[in-house]
């Protein structure tokens, strides 16, 4: 088995090649995340994430969550967590973004309102590489670990088809599992069914 260092130089050059990729599959995976969110039994909150390169913009799927009345939050790194905020009419609020480390697209925490991660139904992981088994390999800074790590509600991961990896990525015992990864190839449930 490959180590996380390992698998993440590997993952991060396949990160980079997708950003530069000519054929944008963003569309397709954005279709995929928003018929999966339409077809949950319950319509709460949903904390999404603003894509940087080499990961899928989710723009459309996140305009029709807002559209269909969901509330939506995203992630805003603050010390060594996470928090979530929303944000009312995405699109046309821009004042109420900033630029957060990491070259992130981040809630303004002065002018967005807290959702506590309690009161959020699913939150949508990125991430550089994932498994059939919901392994996930983050970029090695631990946020969402530490911020899902009591979680009740469902951990959908985010990528391409090209970040799936064909191994079982390693885990450590304070690494989280998503219970659904999604592509633009489909929805796979890594246990028993999520909604």
């Amino acid at each position: 088995m490959s180590s996380k260092g390992e698998l993440r130089r590997q993952f991060r050059t396949t990160s980079a090649a997708l950003a530069n990729h000519e054929i944008d599959l963003s569309p397709k995976v954005s279709r995929v995340v928003s018929g999966y969110l339409r077809s949950r039994e319950t319509k709460g909150p949903v904390a999404c994430f603003h894509a940087i390169p080499g990961e899928p913009d989710l723009k459309t799927a996140i305009l029709e969550l807002e559209q269909d009345g969901s509330e939506v939050a995203f992630p805003a790194i603050a010390g060594d967590g996470l928090h979530f905020y929303k944000v009312e009419n995405i699109e046309k609020s821009t004042d109420h973004w900033t630029d957060g480390p990491y070259g992130l697209r981040e809630p303004n925490p002065k002018l967005a309102h807290e959702v506590p991660l309690s009161q959020l139904d699913t939150v949508l992981v990125p991430g550089l590489a994932f498994d059939r088994k919901g392994g996930r390999l983050g970029r090695g800074k631990g946020f969402y670990d530490r911020a899902l790590q009591n979680f009740k509600g469902t951990k959908v991961g985010v990528a391409f088809s090209q970040q799936l990896s064909k191994e079982e990525l390693p885990m450590e015992s304070h690494d989280i599992r998503m219970d659904v990864i999604i592509t633009e190839l489909g929805v796979h449930f890594t246990r028993e069914r999520v909604l």
